[in-house]
Formats: structure tokens, C-alpha cells, sequence
């Protein structure tokens, strides 16, 4: 079985089974060949090199990781308060969560418009507590 391997030079799209889902239409487009490789081969050669990766698409989790240190540092900052007070992922298993979580929320943005801008309990920004109860919200509501 040979495998095609198609490259959307606009979009930066790579498959080696479709084409690139922002040019695609139900009349079909004309991707561009960039080789043909049988399926057993362990390493496929373009006209970029060797070392073919498609992951076009996927979630880049570099622009979270990478992007926003200081404010991920934050809340690990939070979440190690949080652990020391209570214990690790303890949160889960509090009694009506999801309210509890949202007063907090507010309760920090509140603070922040009233012009405190550290939480004297943690010593840590209320921005870093805000975003953390924003994720346990998100994550308690992803189920």
C-alpha cells in the first residue's frame, strides 16, 4: 500500500491521508504531491528533509507552556498554597464546588476592583487566584 503525502504550502497543512481542512471543499481541491512512500517505511523523505511530523491541527500546547510562564507560575504558586492548607486536588471534593468556586472567583475579582491587588491570606495576586479558580471551574464542568 503507498501512502500519499500532501503539503497545503498556504496553510502549512501536512497529511499523508487528507488534505488541508481550510482549503478543503465538497468540489475537492488539488493538494500538492510532496512524495509517495510505501507504509512500512519507517522514515519519509520531502523536499524539507528527512523526519516527516504531522501534527497539523493538534493542539500547540507550546503557546500555553511557552507563553505565559509568569502567569502559569502563578498558579502553580496557588495550587502549592493550596495543597500545604488542605492537600493535593482536594478541591474536587468540596461540598457544592462549583458555587464555592465562583463566590471565590468573584470574591478575588472584587478585591482587584477595590485596588488590593495581593491576597493578604496567601500572598499571592488575586489575578493568580482568579485564574485558578477559573481552571477548577472548567475542569469541574468538563465532568
Amino acid at each position: 500500500m503507498v501512502r500519499y503525502h500532501y503539503e497545503c504550502p498556504k496553510h502549512m497543512w501536512r497529511s499523508n491521508v487528507t488534505w488541508c481542512p481550510a482549503c478543503y471543499t465538497p468540489e475537492g481541491v488539488s493538494p500538492v504531491v510532496v512524495d509517495k512512500a510505501p507504509c512500512s517505511s519507517p522514515q519519509t523523505v520531502s523536499d524539507r528533509g528527512a523526519g516527516l511530523k504531522f501534527d497539523g491541527g493538534k493542539p500547540r500546547w507550546t503557546l500555553l507552556m511557552g507563553g505565559m510562564p509568569k502567569a502559569l507560575a502563578g498558579v502553580v504558586a496557588v495550587l502549592t498554597f493550596g495543597a500545604k492548607k488542605y492537600s493535593a486536588h482536594s478541591w474536587r471534593q468540596v461540598e457544592n464546588n462549583q458555587e464555592r468556586y465562583r463566590d471565590a472567583f468573584y470574591r478575588h475579582l472584587n478585591a482587584i476592583e477595590a485596588g488590593e491587588l495581593i491576597d493578604p491570606e496567601s500572598g499571592l495576586p488575586h489575578w493568580d487566584h482568579i485564574c485558578c479558580n477559573a481552571l477548577f471551574l472548567s475542569e469541574l464542568d468538563k465532568g
